[in-house]
């Protein structure tokens, strides 16, 4: 399954390990953090950095998880057709 998302979408694949989110989308990600940090000024919140840094971390490792979720239950569903 991952690599079937990496062959249709490059950009999520892990030039080191395709079961993870590739360190591009979450860089992007992390680079929207200062400007995230502006507008949540501008729109009166009081935000920390390291709590948006926590949240596209836990983002990226849902993310991640349900790929990983998602290959086993088709690997699996694969094998019983076999049956």
């Amino acid at each position: 399954m991952e690599k079937e998302l990496a062959k249709k979408w490059p950009i999520l694949a892990s030039s080191v390990n395709a079961e993870r989110i590739s360190l591009t989308v979450k860089g992007i990600l992390l680079a929207i953090v200062p400007v995230a940090l502006i507008v949540a000024q501008i729109a009166g919140l009081n935000v920390a950095q390291e709590d948006l840094v926590d949240f596209i971390e836990s983002v990226s490792a849902g993310i991640s998880i349900a790929i990983i979720i998602y290959g086993v239950g088709r690997k699996i569903a694969m094998g019983l057709k076999k049956f």
